[in-house]
């Protein structure tokens, strides 16, 4: 988490419990009146966290981090495609789409990919359906980076692997 010119990591042992030390830390600092935005990796049971947990809050904002939005596309379409060759194309031509946040388009390519270069159907769909249930939180990537705003979530995964790491030892 970051706030003006800090870097904070709070740790707990479910999601719950860190919304709640978000939540206290926010109010403690007078941050109640900022909009808040997370970025994450797609996961229901998360996104339904946060959205419960500050629904009343007034401006949430959940983003798909783009760096598990386009390993998501390479996994699906490596399962769903007849070999690297085609896959590497679709990619190719699905990651601009979704770049700019043309999720509609993004969906409809998909479904309008040769079905001669289609391998498992049922790869393709689950790839359509992860992104009409995340079509809410795909921007436009290419404008929120123009703005110098995130479209990732590194900061917390590199800080999630050195508090992983540090228990560890």
């Amino acid at each position: 988490m970051d706030h003006g010119e800090g870097s904070y990591v709070l740790v707990g042992s479910h999601t719950v419990g860190v919304l709640r030390l978000l939540l206290a830390f926010l109010l403690d600092n007078g941050l109640w009146k900022q909009g808040l935005t997370f970025l994450t990796d797609g996961q229901k049971t998360l996104q339904g966290a946060i959205l419960r947990a500050f629904s009343w809050w007034g401006k949430v904002q959940l983003l798909l981090d783009w760096y598990h939005l386009d390993e998501k596309c390479k996994e699906g379409l490596s399962l769903a495609m007849k070999g690297r060759e085609l896959r590497n194309g679709a990619l190719e031509q699905l990651r601009p789409l979704l770049w700019h946040g043309l999720t509609d388009r993004a969906i409809q390519f998909l479904r309008q990919l040769d079905p001669e270069t289609i391998k498992r159907e049922d790869a393709r769909d689950q790839l359509i359906a992860s992104l009409e249930r995340n079509k809410p939180y795909i921007p436009c990537y290419a404008v929120r980076q123009a703005l110098g705003l995130r479209n990732s979530s590194t900061r917390g995964e590199k800080a999630n692997d050195l508090v992983v790491a540090k228990r560890q030892k």
